[in-house]
């Protein structure tokens, strides 16, 4: 029961990685042969940027309960052992 519990905590885990927007403002290079019209044109806005990776954690409702078993799993095993 508590490696379930701890499969629970790192399902969560995962969850809230997914919806971090890590990837989010990779500087994009200019290509050869694309003109500096095309390339300010297709360029990232830092302040959109900005206000994704500042936004605040957000929990979905799989990554909730998923927590709330894995921890109930995990201390109900310690209990067990005790």
């Amino acid at each position: 029961m508590f490696i379930l519990g701890l499969a629970g905590v790192c399902f969560t885990v995962v969850d809230i990685l997914l919806g971090a927007h890590l990837l989010a403002g990779w500087f994009r290079h200019k290509k050869k042969g694309e003109s500096d019209e095309e390339y300010q044109a297709s360029k990232i806005d830092p302040k959109k940027v900005g206000r994704l990776k500042d936004g605040p954690v957000r929990f979905s409702r799989f990554g909730k309960s998923s927590l709330s078993v894995g921890m109930v799993y995990i201390i109900f095993s310690v209990l067990l052992t005790l």
